[in-house]
């Protein structure tokens, strides 16, 4: 405790100088985790030597790998968070990206809050549209979710990626079908079984909706005919008549 003291006592006189300060930190942090085993107060120091120099991301993963070891995912989640801060606005969409995918990674793998995960996954997503991986995740997410309308977009989106990844129209198959979307759903088996990578339940889906050439009119429909053949049973004739 007493070198911790002494080392923010150095801090203190360097004033104007954040790397500087920041190596004062990141010593105090290395004592407070190694020596005293509080990871609070480690954590703490680490946050206050990243503000001085965000740039010295080789001080985040360590903070990163303490806390993963420790299984600290509340105060991982929260330094994630911190450190979005930090890089907002310093044009480093690549590093974002980055960040915000292993934010979304530790609410849906450590946390179990796919709400917060698909948010964070979302955002990475639009800072990188053409990675393959994130899409897959962000699928899977809001079908978990119960969001068939998101998850199909992703799908769309993995499809104009690559145009002949069945397992994308097979997930979109099966959302079609579980929310009745039929007319869609015969679309994708059909591309499924131009692929042939249809399963064998989607082969006789197919088989069973394929339009069959209609037979030559023979004559004149008559009254008889249209409300026999053509009316929906459930109209009403008279209010349809009105």
């Amino acid at each position: 405790p007493e070198a911790v003291e002494i080392i923010e006592r150095l801090a203190d006189t360097a004033k104007g100088k954040p790397k500087v300060r920041a190596k004062y930190y990141s010593a105090a942090a290395k004592i407070y985790r190694d020596k005293l085993q509080d990871l609070e107060a480690a954590t703490g120091m680490y946050e206050k030597a990243l503000d001085e120099d965000w740039t010295n991301l080789g001080e985040f993963a360590a903070l990163d790998k303490m806390l993963t070891e420790s299984r600290e995912y509340q105060l991982q989640e929260r330094a994630y968070r911190h450190m979005l801060g930090r890089v907002s606005g310093k044009e480093r969409p690549e590093l974002e990206a980055q960040l915000w995918h292993a934010l979304g990674e530790i609410y849906r793998s450590r946390l179990k809050q796919l709400k917060e995960a698909s948010e964070a996954f979302s955002v990475a997503s639009r800072l990188e549209p053409d990675n393959v991986e994130r899409h897959v995740i962000l699928a899977e997410l809001f079908e978990a979710l119960g969001n068939s309308d998101a998850a199909l977009n992703e799908h769309k989106s993995l499809l104009r990626l690559m145009p002949d990844r069945a397992e994308s129209l097979s997930a979109m198959r099966e959302i079609c079908s579980a929310t009745e979307r039929y007319d869609q759903a015969f679309c994708i088996v059909s591309n499924l079984a131009a692929l042939g990578r249809a399963s064998q339940p989607e082969l006789e889906f197919f088989e069973q909706w394929i339009p069959r050439p209609m037979a030559n009119p023979t004559g004149l429909l008559g009254d008889e005919d249209w409300l026999r053949h053509l009316r929906h049973p459930d109209e009403e004739p008279y209010i349809s008549g009105i």
